[in-house]
């Protein structure tokens, strides 16, 4: 039995998130965060979940201990949805998107991110993967 498997889906997501501050060309962000680290030592690889449209990362609970068998695991609000504050200064395009978990990314230290996106989450996936390809496996 999981450790959370008391809580809601969206308890257990949002017990473990906080906000975070980014900021890139023309455009400021706060997005929600829960960060979930690695269930066992060997587990070196990064997931980052991005949830699809109109979602929150409450939707992975049910995907998030499974993943950290194998490494940490990182999932975000994108601006404007779940309990993250809408973009500020930019257009919410797949291409700001991506630049804002680039910027997570980045402010983590992450590299050879595993991405994991679901609908409109698969989309900013792609996006990010052709616009940073260093970031990601």
């Amino acid at each position: 039995m999981s450790l959370h498997a008391s809580l809601s889906g969206a308890e257990k997501m949002y017990a473990h998130a906080k906000p975070i501050e980014l900021r890139g060309a023309g455009w400021s962000a706060r997005p929600v965060v829960a960060r979930f680290p690695a269930s066992c030592a060997a587990a070196t690889r990064r997931f980052l979940l991005i949830h699809g449209n109109p979602s929150n990362l409450s939707e992975w609970s049910e995907t998030v201990d499974a993943l950290r068998e194998l490494g940490d695991v990182v999932a975000i609000d994108l601006p404007g949805f779940g309990r993250s504050d809408p973009l500020s200064g930019a257009m919410p395009t797949l291409n700001t998107f991506a630049d804002v978990v680039a910027c997570l990314l980045r402010e983590l230290e992450w590299t050879e991110t595993d991405l994991v996106g679901q609908s409109h989450g698969g989309l900013v996936s792609h996006t990010l993967a052709a616009r940073h390809p260093e970031l990601v496996r």
